[in-house]
Order: C-alpha cells, then sequence, then structure tokens
C-alpha cells in the first residue's frame, strides 16, 4: 500500500504590495496554524518518508514547518516546480515519478488543483481544501506508477477549523 497527505499550503499574505504570486509569504496565524496540525498529525504516527512540494514560496514554508515536526531530512524534501498552480493530472502523475523506496509522502500544493484531485478519490466531496488542510489518502498498490486518479480512497481528514 502507498501513502499519501495531500496537505494544502498554510494561509497566504494577500496584502505584500508589488509581490507576485509565486513570492507569497504565509501570515503568522497560517505559521501557528500550520504548527498546531503538525503537533498534531506527529501525536498520529504516520512515518513520513518523504514532503514533495511546490516550490512557491508559501508551499515551501508549509513543508519547512512539516519537515522540522516530522523529522523528515532535507535531503527527503523534495522540492518540484511542477506543482506550482498544477492541476489534479499533474499532481497524480508527480505522486506516481516516486522512488518506490517511500511509501508515505505528504504532498504539499496549492488549489484548485489540490481539491479537485482529492475529489476524484473514493470517499466524502470536500468542498474547499482549505488552507493548511490534510486530506490522507489510501493506495492498494505495490507501486508509485500504479498509481492514478479514480484509484485512491479518502481515509482521513484534518483541517484547521476542528482543531482551533
Amino acid at each position: 500500500m502507498k501513502t499519501v497527505y495531500y496537505i494544502r499550503h498554510a494561509k497566504s499574505d494577500w496584502n505584500i504590495g508589488g509581490s507576485s504570486d509565486f513570492n507569497r509569504d504565509i501570515t503568522q496565524e497560517g505559521a501557528e496554524e500550520t504548527e498546531k496540525l503538525a503537533k498534531l498529525f506527529k501525536l498520529k504516527g504516520s512515518e513520513i518518508n518523504a514532503i514533495l512540494s511546490s516550490t512557491a514560496k508559501r508551499a515551501l514554508r508549509t513543508s519547512t514547518i512539516f519537515a522540522n515536526e516530522l523529522n523528515v531530512s532535507e535531503k527527503n524534501l523534495i522540492l518540484k516546480d511542477d506543482l506550482y498552480l498544477a492541476d489534479a493530472e499533474q499532481l497524480i502523475e508527480e505522486v506516481s515519478l516516486l522512488s518506490d523506496k517511500y511509501s508515505t509522502v505528504i504532498l504539499v500544493s496549492h488549489n484548485p488543483g489540490l481539491t479537485e484531485l482529492v475529489n476524484s478519490f473514493d470517499g466524502p466531496y470536500i468542498d474547499n481544501v482549505p488552507t493548511s488542510g490534510i486530506v490522507k489518502v489510501e493506495f492498494q498498490v505495490a507501486l508509485w506508477a500504479e498509481v492514478s486518479i479514480h484509484k485512491g480512497e479518502v481515509t482521513d481528514l484534518m483541517i484547521p477549523k476542528m482543531y482551533s
């Protein structure tokens, strides 16, 4: 079995004048919310082998918070330009290219592609994956190359409102 925890980046700051969308940072509230969720996630006991992340600033900051809390080494932090504003097909393609030495990973990316992807799997419909939201998807496959849209099952959901 292969497992992906799909995470939407932390709440970002829309008020930075002149900053491109790609370079938007997260807010203090977003950082605190993400730190809280990362600590709660750690209590669930899942061992994360790697973190795939969009290279956008807000996704990198979110990934770093999780990597630090979960003790994921820098060599297992995989940065991918293609995850920035990726659609569902691009997101699943990046997962299918993972090394099979990993069994459980985190993928940090953006909406609307992230919500589109998680709604392609079996499980509850999610209107909008919120910032810092975590969606656990399990794939009954032996190899990452076997994952695809419609093959996974949403088995857990963690959103900030559940823990405030």
